[in-house]
């Protein structure tokens, strides 16, 4: 019981070290803040946060581990929607959809994001993290593809257009819609806005095969 209580105990702290390191980052940027810097936030000391982090690149780690979209059970859907009458393409839109959807639903999921994208200089000390994100897209990636390769086998995307190209083409379609609202988000203006489903619809609709369409 002792140990039980010792290890949620332990997990909290960590929790509440994860979350002052949020609003750091976000208040005022990663290369600004430092390990101190988060133990004062936490209200811990400097040794506590030692003991859990190392160092500010295994913070950033630790965050970039609980948003990386999952992929488990991606591959076994959309085989599941090649099949004769289905809809791999339709099945890709939605999951995409629901992903984006997903992290700015969650406050500190969005968070975490905004971190990556607006508040994290990318300089040398950092490089090592983003080797290994980069390492996690290039998977992304070729998973995208493979469901784009379904749905061209399938007759549903235009048969000029090569599905390697179109997988970075949809992440970097979808990297600047998560990019623009999150930032609409931080600068409290709604200048540029977009509906992440309608933006997903014009794009999936812009590579469907015309002679797929009912």
């Amino acid at each position: 019981m002792m140990a039980r209580r010792t290890k949620d105990e332990a997990d909290a702290t960590r929790e509440k070290i994860v979350d002052a390191a949020i609003r750091l980052f976000l208040r005022q940027g990663v290369s600004s803040t430092t390990l101190e810097g988060i133990a004062a936030e936490a209200g811990f000391t400097r040794g506590a946060v030692y003991h859990h982090f190392a160092n500010k690149h295994a913070l950033l780690t630790e965050l970039w581990n609980m948003v990386k979209p999952p992929t488990e059970g991606i591959s076994e859907e959309l085989e599941a929607s090649s099949h004769r009458g289905g809809d791999p393409l339709g099945t890709m839109e939605k999951r995409i959809g629901h992903a984006l959807k997903q992290v700015l639903s969650d406050p500190r999921t969005s968070a975490i994001h905004t971190v990556f994208m607006h508040n994290c200089e990318f300089v040398e000390k950092i490089n090592p993290m983003v080797v290994g994100e980069m390492r996690h897209l290039v998977s992304a990636r070729d998973l995208i593809a493979k469901g784009l390769g379904m749905a061209k086998d399938a007759g549903q995307i235009r048969p000029e257009l090569d599905v390697t190209e179109l997988a970075s083409a949809l992440m970097c379609y979808c990297y600047g819609l998560l990019a623009m609202v999150l930032r609409n988000r931080i600068m409290s203006d709604q200048t540029i806005s977009c509906d992440i489903g309608q933006a997903l619809s014009l794009f999936f609709s812009g590579i469907r095969n015309p002679k797929a369409l009912p």
